[in-house]
């Protein structure tokens, strides 16, 4: 074989090699993305039900501040009767 002929069988390996690693690289690189976009859909649910789980309690929230406006028009009522009764 000429030197040329082994040149090219030099660089031809070279090619076939780099080939190797290119295709390793983009497996690797897809089974990345693969885990990141399992890991958003798990994070995005997880946001989801804490919001869910926040828009509970501020509902929750709203109830308790109506109950305790109710408590204390009941108790300013109570006070105006007992006030009432004193005279």
């Amino acid at each position: 074989m000429s030197d040329a002929g082994r040149g090219f069988n030099v660089v031809a390996g070279e090619i076939r090699k780099l080939s190797q690693d290119t295709q390793r690289s983009v497996k690797d690189i897809l089974q990345t993305l693969r885990e990141m976009q399992q890991s958003i859909m798990e994070l995005t649910q997880s946001i989801e039900q804490m919001a869910a789980a926040t828009q509970q309690q501020a509902a929750s929230a709203q109830e308790i501040s109506a109950s305790v406006n109710a408590l204390e028009t009941v108790a300013a009522e109570l006070k105006k009767q007992a006030d009432d009764l004193i005279g």
